[in-house]
Protein backbone atom coordinates (compact mmCIF):
# COMPACT_ATOMS: atom_id res chain seq x y z
CA UNK A 1 0.00 0.00 0.00
CA UNK A 2 2.55 2.08 0.52
CA UNK A 3 4.60 1.26 -2.38
CA UNK A 4 1.18 1.92 -4.41
CA UNK A 5 0.59 5.68 -2.97
CA UNK A 6 4.85 6.07 -3.61
CA UNK A 7 4.26 5.36 -6.85
CA UNK A 8 1.48 7.63 -7.36
CA UNK A 9 3.41 10.72 -6.21
CA UNK A 10 6.10 10.14 -7.77
CA UNK A 11 3.35 9.99 -10.97
CA UNK A 12 2.11 13.12 -9.97
CA UNK A 13 5.49 15.12 -9.88
CA UNK A 14 6.27 14.20 -13.00
CA UNK A 15 2.50 15.38 -14.28
CA UNK A 16 3.21 18.47 -12.74
CA UNK A 17 7.38 18.41 -14.42
CA UNK A 18 5.31 17.79 -17.81
CA UNK A 19 3.46 20.40 -17.27
CA UNK A 20 5.50 23.24 -16.73
CA UNK A 21 7.92 21.78 -19.23
CA UNK A 22 4.86 22.13 -22.02
CA UNK A 23 4.35 25.75 -20.40
CA UNK A 24 8.54 26.58 -20.82
CA UNK A 25 8.17 25.32 -24.19
CA UNK A 26 5.14 27.18 -24.96
CA UNK A 27 7.03 30.50 -23.63
CA UNK A 28 10.25 29.62 -25.93
CA UNK A 29 8.02 29.52 -28.72
CA UNK A 30 6.51 32.48 -28.49
CA UNK A 31 9.93 34.25 -27.36
CA UNK A 32 10.64 32.65 -30.11
CA UNK A 33 8.20 33.58 -32.38
CA UNK A 34 8.75 37.31 -30.95
CA UNK A 35 12.78 37.27 -32.26
CA UNK A 36 11.80 35.82 -35.57
CA UNK A 37 9.36 38.69 -36.14
CA UNK A 38 12.01 41.23 -34.55
CA UNK A 39 15.09 39.84 -36.61
CA UNK A 40 12.42 39.82 -39.67
CA UNK A 41 11.67 43.68 -39.24
CA UNK A 42 15.23 44.86 -38.58
CA UNK A 43 16.09 43.01 -41.59
CA UNK A 44 13.37 44.65 -43.69
CA UNK A 45 14.70 47.89 -42.63
CA UNK A 46 18.32 47.12 -43.25
CA UNK A 47 17.07 46.32 -46.72
CA UNK A 48 14.91 49.38 -46.99
CA UNK A 49 18.38 51.78 -45.65
CA UNK A 50 20.37 49.59 -48.50
CA UNK A 51 18.09 50.72 -50.80
CA UNK A 52 17.72 54.28 -49.74
CA UNK A 53 21.94 54.41 -49.32
CA UNK A 54 22.61 53.40 -53.18
CA UNK A 55 19.88 55.91 -54.30
CA UNK A 56 21.70 58.41 -52.00
CA UNK A 57 24.33 56.86 -53.80
CA UNK A 58 23.08 57.68 -57.25
CA UNK A 59 21.93 61.20 -56.88
CA UNK A 60 25.67 61.96 -55.47
CA UNK A 61 27.31 60.88 -58.31
CA UNK A 62 25.20 62.85 -60.37
CA UNK A 63 25.12 65.96 -58.02
CA UNK A 64 29.08 65.54 -58.56
CA UNK A 65 28.61 65.58 -62.30
CA UNK A 66 26.56 68.28 -62.44
CA UNK A 67 28.78 70.44 -59.99
CA UNK A 68 31.52 69.31 -62.60
CA UNK A 69 29.27 70.68 -65.40
CA UNK A 70 28.72 73.87 -63.58
CA UNK A 71 32.33 74.41 -63.04
CA UNK A 72 33.03 73.83 -66.72
CA UNK A 73 30.35 76.79 -67.49
CA UNK A 74 31.50 78.98 -65.03
CA UNK A 75 35.43 78.53 -66.51
CA UNK A 76 33.78 78.78 -69.82
CA UNK A 77 32.11 82.08 -69.01
CA UNK A 78 35.20 83.33 -66.92
CA UNK A 79 37.16 82.81 -70.07
CA UNK A 80 34.66 84.47 -72.46
CA UNK A 81 35.19 87.52 -70.24
CA UNK A 82 38.58 87.52 -69.81
CA UNK A 83 38.39 87.82 -73.71
CA UNK A 84 36.25 90.08 -73.85
CA UNK A 85 38.14 92.14 -71.49
CA UNK A 86 41.55 91.60 -73.15
CA UNK A 87 39.62 92.76 -76.59
CA UNK A 88 37.74 95.89 -75.06
CA UNK A 89 34.53 94.31 -75.87
CA UNK A 90 31.30 96.55 -74.71
CA UNK A 91 28.48 95.39 -73.87
CA UNK A 92 25.45 96.75 -75.15
CA UNK A 93 24.49 100.51 -73.38
CA UNK A 94 21.17 100.47 -71.24
CA UNK A 95 18.77 102.31 -72.90
CA UNK A 96 18.85 104.84 -69.84
CA UNK A 97 22.48 105.33 -69.75
CA UNK A 98 22.01 105.87 -73.77
CA UNK A 99 19.14 108.50 -72.89
CA UNK A 100 21.52 110.41 -70.25
CA UNK A 101 24.30 110.94 -73.07
CA UNK A 102 22.43 112.17 -75.23
CA UNK A 103 20.54 114.76 -72.53
CA UNK A 104 24.26 115.62 -72.19
CA UNK A 105 24.83 115.53 -75.67
CA UNK A 106 22.29 118.06 -75.99
CA UNK A 107 23.56 120.23 -73.12
CA UNK A 108 26.77 120.75 -75.12
CA UNK A 109 25.73 121.48 -78.13
CA UNK A 110 23.48 124.13 -76.18
CA UNK A 111 26.48 125.26 -74.52
CA UNK A 112 29.02 125.76 -77.10
CA UNK A 113 26.58 127.86 -79.18
CA UNK A 114 25.27 130.31 -75.76
CA UNK A 115 29.12 130.94 -75.75
CA UNK A 116 29.71 131.70 -78.91
CA UNK A 117 26.75 132.54 -81.02
CA UNK A 118 25.52 136.60 -81.09
CA UNK A 119 23.76 137.34 -77.99
CA UNK A 120 21.24 139.50 -79.92
CA UNK A 121 19.55 139.86 -83.39
CA UNK A 122 20.68 143.59 -83.28
CA UNK A 123 24.44 142.91 -83.71
CA UNK A 124 23.63 140.78 -87.04
CA UNK A 125 23.25 144.86 -88.67
CA UNK A 126 26.34 143.94 -90.95
CA UNK A 127 24.53 140.56 -92.17
CA UNK A 128 22.82 140.77 -95.53
CA UNK A 129 19.41 138.96 -95.84
CA UNK A 130 20.85 136.79 -98.61
CA UNK A 131 23.47 135.18 -95.97
CA UNK A 132 20.87 134.94 -93.77
CA UNK A 133 18.79 133.00 -96.65
CA UNK A 134 22.08 130.98 -97.28
CA UNK A 135 21.73 129.75 -93.37
CA UNK A 136 18.01 129.15 -93.51
CA UNK A 137 18.84 126.66 -96.64
CA UNK A 138 21.22 124.56 -95.11
CA UNK A 139 18.90 124.10 -92.65
CA UNK A 140 16.41 122.62 -94.49
CA UNK A 141 15.04 119.89 -92.36
CA UNK A 142 15.88 121.78 -89.26
CA UNK A 143 13.82 125.46 -89.99
CA UNK A 144 10.69 126.30 -91.91
CA UNK A 145 12.12 127.14 -95.20
CA UNK A 146 11.21 130.87 -95.98
CA UNK A 147 12.66 134.28 -96.21
CA UNK A 148 14.69 135.57 -93.25
CA UNK A 149 12.54 138.48 -92.47
CA UNK A 150 9.23 136.48 -92.48
CA UNK A 151 10.98 133.55 -89.93
CA UNK A 152 12.31 136.85 -87.80
CA UNK A 153 8.42 137.18 -87.09
CA UNK A 154 7.72 134.16 -85.93
CA UNK A 155 9.39 134.74 -82.36
CA UNK A 156 8.16 138.07 -81.12
CA UNK A 157 8.93 137.90 -77.76
CA UNK A 158 12.37 135.56 -78.48
CA UNK A 159 13.37 137.30 -81.40
CA UNK A 160 16.48 138.82 -80.00
CA UNK A 161 17.83 134.84 -79.36
CA UNK A 162 17.45 133.95 -83.21
CA UNK A 163 21.00 133.94 -83.87
CA UNK A 164 22.36 131.36 -80.31
CA UNK A 165 19.01 129.39 -82.07
CA UNK A 166 19.94 128.84 -85.62
CA UNK A 167 23.82 128.23 -84.46
CA UNK A 168 22.64 125.24 -82.66
CA UNK A 169 20.54 124.15 -84.86
CA UNK A 170 23.65 124.31 -87.49
CA UNK A 171 25.51 122.51 -84.98
CA UNK A 172 22.81 119.60 -84.71
CA UNK A 173 22.05 119.27 -88.30
CA UNK A 174 25.64 118.62 -88.92
CA UNK A 175 26.65 116.20 -86.20
CA UNK A 176 23.77 113.81 -86.64
CA UNK A 177 23.49 114.07 -90.27
CA UNK A 178 27.45 113.65 -91.00
CA UNK A 179 27.29 110.44 -87.53
CA UNK A 180 23.75 109.57 -86.84
CA UNK A 181 22.35 109.19 -90.00
CA UNK A 182 25.07 107.18 -91.46
CA UNK A 183 26.69 103.76 -89.77
CA UNK A 184 30.12 103.74 -91.67
CA UNK A 185 30.81 107.51 -91.10
CA UNK A 186 34.08 107.08 -89.75
CA UNK A 187 35.21 105.34 -93.74
CA UNK A 188 36.54 108.24 -95.44
CA UNK A 189 34.39 110.02 -98.41
CA UNK A 190 36.87 109.15 -100.89
CA UNK A 191 38.65 105.64 -101.33
CA UNK A 192 42.11 107.43 -102.43
CA UNK A 193 42.96 107.72 -98.71
CA UNK A 194 43.05 104.15 -98.00
CA UNK A 195 42.44 101.12 -99.32
CA UNK A 196 38.86 100.26 -97.56
CA UNK A 197 35.94 100.99 -99.19
CA UNK A 198 34.36 104.80 -99.02
CA UNK A 199 31.22 105.45 -96.97
CA UNK A 200 28.85 105.49 -99.77
CA UNK A 201 30.06 101.97 -101.13
CA UNK A 202 29.24 100.51 -97.14
CA UNK A 203 26.32 102.53 -96.91
CA UNK A 204 24.59 101.21 -100.53
CA UNK A 205 25.84 97.77 -99.31
CA UNK A 206 24.26 98.19 -96.25
CA UNK A 207 21.40 99.29 -97.71
CA UNK A 208 20.85 96.46 -100.43
CA UNK A 209 21.46 94.12 -97.56
CA UNK A 210 18.84 95.62 -95.22
CA UNK A 211 16.21 95.02 -98.09
CA UNK A 212 17.59 91.34 -98.66
CA UNK A 213 17.43 90.45 -94.86
CA UNK A 214 16.75 93.17 -92.33
CA UNK A 215 17.72 91.30 -89.19
CA UNK A 216 20.66 89.74 -90.67
CA UNK A 217 22.28 93.36 -92.19
CA UNK A 218 22.27 94.83 -88.60
CA UNK A 219 24.07 92.09 -87.47
CA UNK A 220 26.45 92.42 -89.91
CA UNK A 221 26.82 96.05 -89.45
CA UNK A 222 27.25 95.38 -86.13
CA UNK A 223 30.09 92.86 -86.49
CA UNK A 224 32.27 95.15 -88.79
CA UNK A 225 31.95 97.87 -86.78
CA UNK A 226 33.03 95.69 -83.87
CA UNK A 227 35.48 93.87 -85.17
CA UNK A 228 37.11 98.01 -86.58
CA UNK A 229 37.06 98.81 -82.78
CA UNK A 230 39.82 96.26 -82.19
CA UNK A 231 41.53 97.39 -85.45
CA UNK A 232 45.64 99.51 -84.46
CA UNK A 233 47.03 101.90 -87.02
CA UNK A 234 50.31 100.06 -87.23
CA UNK A 235 53.24 100.75 -86.34
CA UNK A 236 51.96 103.36 -83.67
CA UNK A 237 49.70 100.98 -82.35
CA UNK A 238 46.83 103.34 -81.61
CA UNK A 239 43.52 102.23 -81.54
CA UNK A 240 42.14 102.73 -85.28
CA UNK A 241 39.30 104.20 -84.46
CA UNK A 242 40.42 106.79 -82.02
CA UNK A 243 42.47 108.41 -85.04
CA UNK A 244 39.94 108.11 -87.24
CA UNK A 245 37.57 110.24 -84.76
CA UNK A 246 40.05 112.70 -84.42
CA UNK A 247 40.93 113.87 -87.85
CA UNK A 248 37.26 113.70 -88.69
CA UNK A 249 36.47 115.80 -85.89
CA UNK A 250 39.06 118.29 -86.90
CA UNK A 251 37.98 118.43 -90.02
CA UNK A 252 34.15 119.08 -89.48
CA UNK A 253 34.76 121.53 -87.19
CA UNK A 254 36.86 123.27 -89.61
CA UNK A 255 33.93 122.99 -92.20
CA UNK A 256 31.46 124.29 -89.73
CA UNK A 257 33.83 126.92 -88.83
CA UNK A 258 34.39 127.98 -92.34
CA UNK A 259 30.46 127.86 -93.11
CA UNK A 260 27.61 130.07 -93.47
CA UNK A 261 27.66 130.07 -89.29
CA UNK A 262 30.18 132.10 -88.93
CA UNK A 263 28.24 135.20 -89.56
CA UNK A 264 26.37 134.09 -86.29
CA UNK A 265 29.15 133.84 -84.02
CA UNK A 266 30.46 136.52 -81.85
CA UNK A 267 33.78 138.02 -83.01
CA UNK A 268 37.12 136.77 -83.27
CA UNK A 269 38.25 136.50 -79.28
CA UNK A 270 38.95 133.46 -78.39
CA UNK A 271 38.88 131.47 -81.70
CA UNK A 272 41.24 128.61 -80.63
CA UNK A 273 39.51 128.20 -77.55
CA UNK A 274 36.17 128.24 -79.65
CA UNK A 275 37.21 125.78 -81.87
CA UNK A 276 39.06 123.24 -79.35
CA UNK A 277 35.79 122.78 -77.85
CA UNK A 278 33.50 122.78 -80.93
CA UNK A 279 36.29 119.56 -82.10
CA UNK A 280 35.67 117.98 -78.63
CA UNK A 281 32.21 118.30 -78.89
CA UNK A 282 32.20 116.68 -82.38
CA UNK A 283 34.88 114.24 -81.12
CA UNK A 284 32.34 113.12 -78.12
CA UNK A 285 29.40 113.02 -80.44
CA UNK A 286 31.43 110.57 -82.62
CA UNK A 287 32.25 108.28 -80.28
CA UNK A 288 28.77 107.94 -79.08
CA UNK A 289 27.25 107.07 -82.71
CA UNK A 290 29.93 104.72 -83.15
CA UNK A 291 29.27 103.14 -80.09
CA UNK A 292 25.32 102.98 -80.85
CA UNK A 293 25.89 102.05 -84.43
CA UNK A 294 28.20 98.99 -83.01
CA UNK A 295 24.88 97.59 -81.47
CA UNK A 296 22.24 95.66 -83.36
CA UNK A 297 19.38 98.53 -82.67
CA UNK A 298 18.82 100.89 -85.92
CA UNK A 299 18.80 104.65 -85.42
CA UNK A 300 16.60 107.22 -87.11
CA UNK A 301 16.88 111.15 -86.40
CA UNK A 302 13.39 112.93 -88.14
CA UNK A 303 13.87 116.50 -88.38
CA UNK A 304 10.97 118.94 -89.57
CA UNK A 305 9.86 116.52 -92.36
CA UNK A 306 8.16 114.27 -89.76
CA UNK A 307 7.80 117.12 -86.88
CA UNK A 308 6.03 119.93 -87.68
CA UNK A 309 3.13 120.59 -85.05
CA UNK A 310 4.43 120.80 -81.46
CA UNK A 311 3.36 118.45 -79.28
CA UNK A 312 4.10 118.53 -75.46
CA UNK A 313 2.34 115.24 -74.57
CA UNK A 314 3.32 113.20 -76.80
CA UNK A 315 6.95 111.88 -75.71
CA UNK A 316 8.48 112.50 -78.72
CA UNK A 317 9.49 116.43 -78.17
CA UNK A 318 9.81 119.11 -76.06
CA UNK A 319 10.66 122.91 -76.06
CA UNK A 320 13.89 124.65 -75.98
CA UNK A 321 14.99 125.99 -72.66
CA UNK A 322 14.04 129.83 -73.99
CA UNK A 323 10.62 129.56 -73.92
CA UNK A 324 10.41 128.56 -70.26
CA UNK A 325 7.80 126.57 -70.06
CA UNK A 326 6.63 124.56 -66.67
CA UNK A 327 6.53 121.09 -66.74
CA UNK A 328 2.77 120.67 -67.21
CA UNK A 329 2.44 124.13 -69.55
CA UNK A 330 0.75 122.97 -72.68
CA UNK A 331 0.53 126.52 -74.02
CA UNK A 332 2.60 126.09 -77.28
CA UNK A 333 0.52 122.89 -78.26
CA UNK A 334 -0.40 122.86 -81.89
CA UNK A 335 2.02 125.32 -82.55
CA UNK A 336 3.98 125.59 -85.81
CA UNK A 337 7.42 124.14 -84.97
CA UNK A 338 9.92 126.82 -86.89
CA UNK A 339 13.73 125.51 -85.81
CA UNK A 340 14.68 122.21 -84.35
CA UNK A 341 17.99 122.22 -82.28
CA UNK A 342 17.89 118.76 -81.53
CA UNK A 343 16.60 116.22 -84.19
CA UNK A 344 14.06 113.06 -82.83
CA UNK A 345 16.24 110.25 -82.34
CA UNK A 346 14.62 106.86 -82.62
CA UNK A 347 16.33 102.77 -81.60
CA UNK A 348 14.56 100.17 -83.51
CA UNK A 349 14.83 96.40 -82.93
CA UNK A 350 16.67 94.90 -79.83
CA UNK A 351 20.49 93.34 -79.70
CA UNK A 352 18.41 89.93 -80.44
CA UNK A 353 18.16 91.30 -84.03
CA UNK A 354 14.31 91.46 -83.54
CA UNK A 355 11.64 93.86 -83.49
CA UNK A 356 12.66 96.03 -86.28
CA UNK A 357 8.86 97.44 -86.63
CA UNK A 358 8.92 98.46 -83.23
CA UNK A 359 11.01 101.95 -81.66
CA UNK A 360 12.25 103.71 -78.14
CA UNK A 361 12.78 106.97 -78.48
CA UNK A 362 16.81 107.56 -77.00
CA UNK A 363 16.45 111.55 -77.18
CA UNK A 364 13.44 113.82 -77.45
CA UNK A 365 13.44 116.85 -80.58
CA UNK A 366 14.60 120.45 -78.97
CA UNK A 367 11.46 122.72 -80.87
CA UNK A 368 11.75 126.41 -80.54
CA UNK A 369 7.67 127.36 -81.72
CA UNK A 370 6.28 129.77 -83.26
CA UNK A 371 4.33 131.78 -79.97
CA UNK A 372 1.60 133.93 -82.52
CA UNK A 373 -0.31 132.81 -85.48
CA UNK A 374 2.01 133.75 -88.52
CA UNK A 375 0.14 136.79 -90.26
Amino acid sequence: MAKKRTCHRELESLEESRKQAENDNTCLKYRLRQASEYIEAKTGYLRTTQDDLTLLKRKLRQTRRDNAKLQEEVRVAQDAVLRATEKKETAPMEDRDVRDRFVVLEEKLRGWARNYALDDIARLHSVSTSEMNQIIAQLDGYCIQEDWSKLQSRFSPLTKKIPFMLSQAILAKTIFQDKFDSAFFVFPTSPTHCNTPNREQLDALYQTLRHSDEPASHVWRSQTLSMLSKCQRKPSGQPLIEDALHEMSIRLANKVLSGPLHVLLAGEFHVTKRTEALRALINAAGQLAFRLWSQRTFITSWGLDQLEIFSSGDGFMSAHRLHRLEEDDNKLDDGKIVILTHPLVLAWGDENAENYDQHKVWAKAVACVEEHSYM
